[in-house]
């Protein structure tokens, strides 16, 4: 028979392997958790008991394996010795018991695992619930193990045979190397369950970094099989927790009877007989005694030459579970179908144990990013085991780091399963977020953790800035139009009008001020500042103080017509104000800037020909053959663009042509006139600069567009 068998010399050199200190705490824990639920009618049902065929019964391991592979989660029954589980469906209308943990599929993923068994399982039974089916001892499994089998890189006729089982269920597996084991850790890093098959590194134990090798992984949660002689593999890597005897059966390889005990956990269930004859090998090991942390699964009270021998054994470390096992299954053929089945029921259960089920309780937005002075929200939703929204759950949000660590707040989730928090942001910085919910267990309350989400505040971007120009483009809507005589009328007079900033506060500047509108504020001061830039021509403006104006020690002007302001010149309005009960002050800031291009100078020429100069009885601008001349030379300049020295003289021209127009007292007449004083023009004094207006604006937009340079001409 092909099993982990030692040669003869080496059986009769080692008798007995005793253990006799501690090295590694493990700590008796529960072997999975169990949880509630209600299966829905349409869930499939997978037996593991006597509704199984034979033929299907070691193929349904593969089954479950297979279903996990492809995005689909099964949920076992737990069921403890003598339990189980009355179950209504297609086979058995009148509902039948289920012994050995039943696994039930969900109908969202009942086509996986129906055509799963069509197409590469034929020989497994399936059954469909008819009548929904609640349990409070359910456990989940989100996902297939990764498997990989340790042994010798020498082939060796003694060696175990787990991979001839995970290939008779149709469980993928690697084999890896001991040699690969030796020279780093990492060449088991990827799986989620190993399996240190018989021979192991027996005789001689393995080395050191192997042995931290496996109590790191059991400690990060991993899974662990030993098998037969790798036993005292695991006595090296966790003494104190079983007693090994080598040589264990004396004379050729004989039949035990043994008992097997469902303990009511993933690991031991069971639904055959509870005692079989297993096969165990001449020169094969059984554990003897076990420490109180260990669970006995298979033992034997007429074990030949000690009387007592533990057959499988099983404890935790750290976050992993390990299992030892002294049969092979595989080594039972020839037997009758219980044995064969017994030995391998309890390998099954843990190739089909599962990965970490998927969070109960999740927390969105992942990331998000807000400025300071507001608010922020986030979601947790809690679930069942099933997936389904769980309402009336009591859920901790707590601000672990950031800015704002210590922050948090409690909810109950509605009937979508969900529960928000809301905080407002004070700092710069990024908050890290988790929610978490606690759920009483069969023995122990535990606390369930969402993932980490993320919050980054920021401060308020510079204020948005409003453009104003001096002039707009307007019309009368057809109510004031020129008069053409026989020809009729011409047109609209109107053309321009003037621009004007007009600030409308609203109650207590409510217009300006960004506060919750449920919460009553208070409003501590309201400034104005009015900022005037220089020019190299007509420095009237030039000698302009700033304008800065308070309230409530003195007013804010809401009226500023536009039409000789100086382009550049900027309004900003901040308004600080507090919530009533707080002490924090919050400011809001408004700002305004006037603007010219070349388009609003055309709009301030044709303004300048339509306004009155006073009682002169003329336009701003009384020449009626400078008037088209002054907007053509814009166009010109326009048109120039982007041909920057072309553009400068047409712009050099254009300021020629209003410098050499500006009057400073009414025209004599409509005509030229040889006075200086008495001719048509652009109108430039102190009430009415409109030459400086336009001299200013034109030096403006040619530094704006780059015609005179990067610096003042």
């Amino acid at each position: 028979m092909n099993a982990c068998r030692f040669g003869h010399r080496a059986a009769v050199a080692l008798i007995c392997i005793l253990i006799l200190a501690v090295c590694i705490p493990a700590v008796a824990d529960d072997f999975g958790r169990l949880y509630e639920g209600t299966f829905p009618v349409g869930s499939v049902v997978l037996p593991m008991n006597g509704n199984q065929p034979e033929a299907g019964r070691l193929k349904a391991y593969g089954l479950a394996h297979y279903v996990l592979t492809h995005g689909a989660y099964i949920y076992r029954i737990i069921q403890a010795e003598g339990e189980s589980a009355f179950l209504k469906t297609d086979q058995h209308p009148g509902g039948a018991n289920f012994f050995g943990g039943p696994i039930i599929v969900l109908p969202k993923d009942a086509a996986v695992i129906q055509s799963a068994r069509d197409n590469f399982f034929p020989t497994v039974a399936l059954d469909t619930l008819q009548a929904p089916f609640y349990s409070d001892k359910i456990f989940p499994a989100f996902g297939a193990l990764n498997i990989g089998v340790v042994r010798p890189l020498e082939s060796q006729p003694w060696l175990g045979r787990t991979d001839v089982l995970l290939d008779t269920m149709n469980i993928p597996y690697s084999v890896v190397p001991a040699e690969q084991v030796e020279a780093g850790c990492s060449a088991l890093a990827s799986f989620d369950l190993v399996v240190d098959d018989c021979v192991g590194w027996f005789p001689f134990g393995p080395p050191s970094q192997v042995i931290a090798c496996f109590q790191d992984l059991a400690a990060a949660g991993k899974e662990i099989i030993f098998t037969d002689l790798a036993l005292a593999d695991l006595m090296a890597c966790f003494p104190g927790m079983v007693t090994v005897a080598a040589n264990a059966v004396q004379g050729d390889d004989q039949l035990i009877d043994f008992d097997f005990h469902n303990n009511g956990d993933f690991v031991t269930q069971y639904s055959g007989l509870p005692s079989v004859p297993l096969s165990l090998h001449a020169a094969g090991a059984i554990m003897l005694s076990v420490s109180a942390g260990v669970n006995i699964a298979v033992d034997s009270h007429s074990y030949p030459g000690y009387g007592y021998g533990i057959a499988a054994a099983y404890f935790r470390v750290g976050k992993g579970i390990v299992e030892a096992f002294a049969y092979h299954p595989t080594d039972q053929t020839g037997l009758s179908f219980d044995s064969v089945y017994a030995a391998a029921a309890l390998y099954g259960n843990k190739f089909i144990e599962g990965t970490p089920a998927e969070p109960r309780i999740t927390l969105a937005p992942l990331t998000a990013v807000n400025q300071i002075g507001t608010t922020h929200t986030v979601t947790a939703t809690v679930f069942d085991i099933l997936g389904q929204p769980k309402p009336g759950v009591a859920v901790t949000f707590d601000v672990i780091a950031g800015p704002h660590s210590g922050a948090g707040g409690t909810g109950v989730t509605g009937p979508d399963g969900r529960a928000t928090f809301t905080y407002t942001g004070t700092t710069v910085g990024e908050d890290t977020i988790v929610a978490s919910f606690a759920e009483q267990d069969v023995e122990r309350v535990i606390l369930h953790e969402s993932n980490k989400v993320y919050k980054t505040w920021t401060s308020p971007p510079p204020p948005a800035v409003t453009t104003l120009y001096q002039a707009y483009p307007g019309d009368s809507n057809g109510g004031n139009t020129s008069f053409a005589g026989n020809a009729g009328t011409d047109g609209e007079v109107i053309s321009a009008v003037p621009g004007v900033l007009k600030i409308v506060p609203g109650d207590k500047w409510r217009n300006y001020v960004k506060a919750d509108p449920g919460k009553p504020y208070g409003i501590k001061a309201v400034t104005l500042l009015k900022e005037i830039p220089e020019f190299i021509q007509c420095t009237i403006w030039n000698n302009l103080p700033d304008v800065k104006q308070r309230h409530p020690s003195g007013s804010i002007r809401l009226w500023w017509p536009l039409m000789y302001e100086a382009p550049g010149t900027k309004w900003t309005l901040q308004v600080t104000w507090v919530y009533i009960g707080e002490y924090k002050a919050h400011t809001d800031t408004w700002t305004w800037t006037m603007e010219a291009t070349l388009d609003s100078v055309k709009d301030v020429v044709r303004l300048f020909h339509e306004l009155p100069y006073g009682t002169c009885e003329v336009p701003l601008i009384s020449d009626e053959i400078l008037y088209p001349q002054l907007l053509t030379k814009l166009q010109e300049i326009k048109d120039a663009l982007p041909n920057l020295n072309l553009a400068r003289a047409k712009l050099l021209e254009f300021e020629d042509l209003v410098g050499d127009h500006c009057i400073y007292a009414c025209p004599l007449s409509s005509m030229y006139t040889d006075v200086a004083t008495g001719r048509l023009g652009i109108t430039n004094t102190s009430e009415n600069p409109a030459c400086c207006k336009l001299l200013v604006d034109a030096e403006y937009v040619g530094f704006k567009l780059g015609i005179f340079g990067g610096s003042k001409r």
